[in-house]
């Protein structure tokens, strides 16, 4: 009966970062920037931007929140910055609605 195999595992190659593999792929390029971070409907109500998605659609037809972008079959995303650039947009204080000025007493008869 022959002798039993020892099998051994090959070393693990370490990984670069995935910014040393861009950088390296571009010679003399600027190190490219840090990548987006992308939150999610759950993200958003979890905020308290919006706690349904009726509520999401208003936000984007009526008061300009961003669309955002598909991540996959049926998830929407939206990076980090164009949330906070969105906030930081957003009025402080409720806007002072229009009245009607008061007429007369004089202006009446």
């Amino acid at each position: 009966m022959p002798a039993p195999v020892e099998h051994t595992a090959a070393p693990r190659r370490k990984r670069k970062p995935l910014a040393a593999c861009i950088a390296g792929n571009a010679k003399g390029a600027p190190p490219p920037g840090p990548l987006p971070q992308f939150v999610k409907f759950a993200d958003l109500r979890e905020a308290g931007i919006c706690a349904t998605y009726p509520a999401l659609r208003l936000l984007v037809e009526q008061h300009g929140f961003p669309v955002g972008r598909w991540f996959g079959a049926n998830t929407r995303v939206w990076t980090v910055d164009e949330v906070m650039t969105w906030l930081a947009a957003r009025p402080s204080e409720r806007p002072v609605p229009l009245t009607k000025q008061p007429v007369a007493a004089e202006k009446r008869r």
